[in-house]
């Protein structure tokens, strides 16, 4: 069984990733659980749906919802960490009950203290979804695997895209799709272009998203009437497939999917070239790559796409051929390739404890060692 955890208070990109990895499992008949915060009823509502999947929510402190998971474990079982929290948590449930857990890092910040560092090698595999993350993570001094997130087929609201077409007719669209939290996702940088093209009046920015910082940015953008700001919306989809540019200029990035959600539109993406953005988009053969903050040549990318109408369908030919390798059935054999491979090593020492013990001697190496770890755990805090 692979027992999923993700503690994140909302409904993003790394929730989106776990939530569409799961729906692919499930299709596959593989048998799943999943630890999620009590109070992430977005995340729940999407989960309900899946078939052969059972969810165990659970509220802080943590640390006493391990003694709710009694009984839930085999030796089979496989602990998949997808975000910082549930990394945390995989330990401690690793340490009380002996199963291996695997961690899914998703952004390309380093890890700056000796604690993550610990947890990090302490993991059975670790799985980077870029090579920028990967070359972050030597630190710890074991191998990791690439493994990208993926993509499924795109559903929008055909009568609400149709609304916009209207809405907006004979405007050009250059959106985003990112959440508002901080400025990592360069929202100052697409409101001072969105100044720049104000005298455009056939030019129009969406920004969708919410977050943290929502109001600051429309209270900083509030003298431009050519950006509209949607906030959390469920379906972006329905935004993004009227697109005709999709300007990306964040500054820090550990992949881009909603990158991929746009060339899988077919919308000509202008994004930045930093973290795992290069690991998708190649400069001038399914997109543009600009240089972080650099306003002047985003100017001169989005003219480009506005004016030069074969670059465009270049762009949106081989990005649906780019789309293909993220495939989430594809990523979710890579997965399971990988849950096998922890299997087996398991299997391995299980055996091997057997061959040589007797079934009860291995029966009383195994729980002492498990309570030795757990001492260890208590002790090292």
């Amino acid at each position: 069984m692979i027992l999923h955890i993700n503690l994140a208070k909302g409904f993003r990109g790394g929730e989106k990733q776990t939530l569409l990895l799961i729906k692919a499992l499930s299709k596959k008949k593989i048998r799943q659980c999943i630890i999620i915060r009590r109070k992430n009823s977005l995340l729940k509502k999407n989960l309900e749906i899946i078939e052969n999947i059972k969810i165990i929510e659970i509220s802080k402190p943590f640390f006493f919802s391990l003694f709710k998971l009694k009984g839930l474990f085999t030796k089979n079982t496989i602990i998949h960490c997808h975000e910082a929290k549930s990394v945390q948590f995989g330990f401690l449930i690793n340490m009380f009950y002996g199963s291996g857990y695997i961690i899914t890092k998703r952004n390309d910040t380093k890890l700056n203290n000796n604690f993550s560092i610990f947890l990090y090698k302490k993991a059975s595999k670790v799985i980077a979804i870029s090579e920028s993350i990967k070359k972050n993570l030597i630190i710890i001094n074991k191998m990791i695997d690439v493994v990208p997130d993926g993509i499924e087929d795109i559903q929008f609201n055909n009568d609400v895209s149709i609304f916009l077409k209207n809405k907006y007719f004979n405007k050009k669209i250059i959106g985003n799709i990112a959440a508002m939290d901080n400025d990592s996702k360069g929202h100052d940088i697409l409101i001072n272009v969105a100044n720049l093209l104000k005298t455009e009046k056939n030019v129009v920015f969406f920004l969708i998203g919410g977050g943290k910082k929502f109001s600051f940015f429309k209270k900083e953008s509030e003298f431009l009437d050519n950006i509209e700001f949607t906030g959390f919306v469920e379906n972006p989809y329905d935004y993004l497939s009227i697109m005709n540019i999709f300007l990306f200029p964040s500054l820090s990035e550990g992949l881009g999917s909603s990158i991929l959600d746009a060339l899988y539109l077919g919308v000509p993406v202008i994004a930045s070239n930093v973290g795992g953005i290069p690991d998708i988009i190649q400069d001038n053969y399914n997109g543009f790559l600009v240089n972080p903050h650099n306003i002047d040549e985003i100017m001169e990318k989005i003219n480009i796409l506005i004016q030069n109408e074969e670059i465009r369908k270049k762009f949106i030919k081989n990005g649906f051929e780019t789309v293909k390798n993220y495939d989430i059935n594809l990523i979710a054999d890579k997965y399971i390739n990988i849950y096998k491979e922890i299997n087996n090593e398991i299997f391995y020492w299980t055996s091997y404890l057997v061959r040589w013990c007797g079934n009860g001697y291995a029966s009383i190496i195994t729980n002492y060692w498990k309570l030795s770890r757990c001492w260890y755990y208590i002790v090292w805090l």
